[in-house]
């Protein structure tokens, strides 16, 4: 059961600054904890909260406290997992663990579907790896939702596809969803191509895409991905930007 801490016993914390995006919002830590306070959240929080508190999953932050601002909700608190690094700050992590961490990864937001969990802040800031133990923690809780859409699997899949691919290229998020957007990359027999082709593509052939990437193949096509990201963002402010 999540306890409830009001917003006055935490400002006296001191502030937490992460490595990573963080879009505004207030953090705080003490000890083992941070709490956290968005900019804006979802009116149904507090029931959010609890249902993935109920929902035990490992690939999600240990939830600690819900932050009350006298009867408002304004925030909630979580585990400092300071032995884990973002997939932002793993650039170097050997290929072979970067392909295990993205199978994770998939699956994970896989199951987060099947939950009705809808996630809608996907980047390389937001996704945790211990090194040594190989684990994987989702972040930001502020941005997920409770949803019955029967697309969502796909919706979830298709995210977390460009997320890993983000991750092994050493990419931005939007520069990969930019390309996958426009259906790859013109007279191009690129990695990237292949997972743009058909929406009906299962989770064990997306795995298999990924398996066959190689140091050669990144190096190669990073480049003309961002390059070609670059060119898309010229053409439709509303369909490609590179924030």
């Amino acid at each position: 059961m999540l306890e409830i801490k009001q917003y006055k016993e935490i400002k006296k914390y001191k502030r937490y600054i992460p490595f990573d995006l963080n879009a505004g919002s207030k953090l705080y830590y003490d000890k083992d904890i941070i709490y956290k306070i968005p900019i804006s959240i979802n009116p149904n929080f507090k029931e959010i909260l609890k249902y993935i508190d109920n929902l035990n999953i490992n690939e999600l932050l240990e939830l600690k406290n819900i932050i009350y601002k006298k009867n408002k909700i304004v925030g909630y608190s979580f585990k400092n997992y300071k032995q884990y690094k973002s997939l932002r700050r793993l650039k170097n992590r050997n290929l072979k663990l970067k392909k295990e961490d993205c199978f994770k990864i998939i699956k994970t937001y896989d199951l987060l579907a099947k939950n009705n969990l809808r996630y809608s802040d996907f980047h390389r800031g937001n996704v945790l790896v211990n090194e040594i133990t190989n684990d994987i923690k989702i972040c930001d809780f502020d941005n997920f939702s409770i949803s019955q859409d029967k697309d969502l699997s796909k919706y979830q899949l298709r995210c977390s596809i460009i997320l890993c691919l983000a991750y092994l290229y050493n990419i931005n998020y939007y520069d990969i969803r930019n390309v996958i957007n426009a259906k790859g990359i013109n007279n191009s027999n690129n990695q990237i191509n292949k997972f743009c082709k058909d929406n009906n593509i299962s989770i064990d052939e997306y795995f298999s895409l990924i398996d066959k990437f190689d140091f050669n193949l990144i190096k190669t096509e990073r480049k003309e991905i961002i390059g070609n990201s670059k060119k898309l963002c010229k053409t439709g402010y509303c369909i490609y930007r590179r924030f």
